[in-house]
């Protein structure tokens, strides 16, 4: 576990290895969703000219799923939701001792606001994201 201390909040943070499955699971959806669709306008500029690249290359079909993709991103952005976060509200286990009740994203959302008032920025949420993907790694390459 790693202890992040906000403000007020104490959050509790599952490393890879200790994580619950279920967390364990919607963690990858999230990332999975952030690097299939993404949430910024550099996204949907990443989906543009990814069909057009397949126009270029007559593969309709691929450019019809980057064209989808681009309409995802757009969606997400009008949420204001991003995947990468509700990734992150995955490694918390407990907030002032207290555990999450649910992966649901607006659930999620909620918690990374409360913890964004509360003094969490950008850069310890990306910390605590690559300190997890890099200890997943090192499994992973043990394990090979």
């Amino acid at each position: 576990m790693k202890k992040i201390k906000l403000n007020t909040l104490t959050l509790d943070l599952w490393d890879s290895m200790s994580m619950p499955a279920v967390a364990d699971n919607w963690f990858n959806y999230y990332l999975i969703n952030q690097s299939g669709t993404g949430s910024t306008i550099e996204d949907v500029r990443r989906h543009y000219s990814g069909a057009i690249l397949r126009l270029r290359s007559d593969d309709l079909a691929g450019a019809v799923i980057e064209l989808e993709n681009a309409d995802y991103t757009l969606q997400n952005m009008a949420m204001n939701f991003n995947p990468l976060h509700c990734a992150w509200a995955c490694l918390i286990a407990t907030i002032d001792s207290e555990p999450l009740k649910s992966y649901d994203h607006d659930y999620l959302m909620e918690i990374v606001e409360r913890c964004s008032a509360d003094g969490l920025t950008a850069a310890i949420l990306n910390e605590s994201l690559e300190d997890v993907k890099k200890t997943r790694i090192r499994a992973q390459a043990l394990l090979s």
